[in-house]
């Protein structure tokens, strides 16, 4: 079992404790939480934070 989408890219991003997943399948956009749900996403969104994902901050520690 994997907590990572399986058959297509996806960017992982990590906020606090918690792993997320967003990727595109099937020309639809969403969002994961391992074992808590998957929400689609608007495609606006999906586009910017991979435009931007190299600019976005990876890890934080106050």
């Amino acid at each position: 079992m994997n907590d990572n989408p399986n058959g297509v890219d996806y960017i992982q991003m990590k906020i606090d404790t918690k792993t997320y997943y967003v990727y595109e399948r099937n020309r639809k956009t969403y969002i994961e939480e391992p074992y808590n749900g998957i929400w689609k996403i608007p495609s606006d969104l999906y586009k910017n934070i991979k435009n931007n994902k190299n600019q976005l901050i990876v890890e934080y520690e106050d």
